[in-house]
């Protein structure tokens, strides 16, 4: 028959699982003193392999071609098709100003608007300057991930 120890120790005595524990945790901390350190906020760019992150949910990084040629295209095609249908403007009438690679802060592609769920990992995509041809000064941002799929207007 197994004789009961839990009657025998003194009520200020630890369980011998926390007090290892305890000591385990206070030994990792004097071993690894860098393991506690503070957060700090970051107002600046912040360098990470060849991303570039800004806090504020801006602008992330412009790549250097990491996105294959064949998304371009397919992102360049939404970006057309949703001025046509959102403005009027013939496809004929447009013209792709610019075309940049970049990694986006968030599923929203940096523009969340207040109350909107966004997914909080980095999106490869494209922003995509497109004027009218027939009026000029009449230019839009566009901000797509790398295929195309979600495409959203700068304002």
């Amino acid at each position: 028959m197994k004789k009961d120890t839990s009657q025998s120790r003194s009520p200020q005595q630890p369980r011998p699982l926390v007090l290892a524990l305890m000591l385990t945790g206070i030994l990792a901390f004097e071993a690894h003193p860098k393991l506690i350190h503070t957060a700090n906020a970051h107002t600046k760019p912040v360098a990470f392999n060849n991303t570039t992150a800004l806090v504020t949910g801006e602008l992330i990084s412009q790549n250097q071609g990491t996105i294959p040629n064949s998304y371009r295209q397919k992102a360049i095609n939404a970006v057309l098709q949703n001025i046509t249908k959102k403005f009027g403007v013939s496809r004929a009438n447009l013209r792709v100003s610019e075309t940049q690679e970049k990694t986006w802060p968030d599923g929203c592609l940096g523009l969340a608007e207040p109350g909107m769920m966004c997914t909080q990992s980095l999106i490869k995509g494209w922003h995509i300057t497109v004027a009218n041809k027939k009026q000029p000064q009449q230019v839009w941002a566009y901000r797509t991930n790398k295929n195309g799929s979600v495409v959203k207007l700068e304002k």
